[in-house]
């Protein structure tokens, strides 16, 4: 396979414009007010009104996961991605994706990072946005 080469302007505004959009989106979870999550175990499987025997508070809140979606996967940003190993196609969606790996779980922190993440490239011109849900 035939690795795509960009010229040093290129190579050099496109790590720019990753590095700003990582940035922003760390920026966005340092400031993030997360709900946590508590899990209450109960005496009786399926039966809720049974004494609460343990309760658990998970601080990162519920689970989840997140990506950062950009279309189409023949733009030059795209193809870099996928050639420094950021980004991978995406067969289904069309596109490329960046899959969020940071945060452990924690789908708000998740969350808040792909849509400052997908801003940055979207205020650069850039069909980018935030796909996430619960795990």
């Amino acid at each position: 396979m035939k690795t795509k080469r960009f010229s040093p302007t290129k190579e050099a505004e496109y790590k720019h414009l990753y590095n700003v959009a990582r940035i922003a989106g760390l920026e966005a979870v340092s400031t993030l007010q997360v709900v946590p999550m508590v899990v209450n175990q109960h005496a009786q499987v399926l039966n809720d009104n049974s004494p609460i025997v343990e309760r658990y508070f998970v601080a990162d809140g519920v689970c989840g996961f997140a990506m950062i979606r950009i279309k189409p996967a023949n733009c030059g940003f795209a193809q870099w991605l996928v050639a420094k190993g950021l980004a991978r196609k995406s067969d289904y969606y069309g596109g490329v994706y960046i899959t969020v790996m940071e945060f452990n779980q924690s789908y708000q922190k998740k969350d808040a990072y792909g849509h400052a993440f997908a801003e940055v490239l979207r205020s650069a011109g850039l069909r980018a946005y935030c796909d996430s849900r619960l795990d």
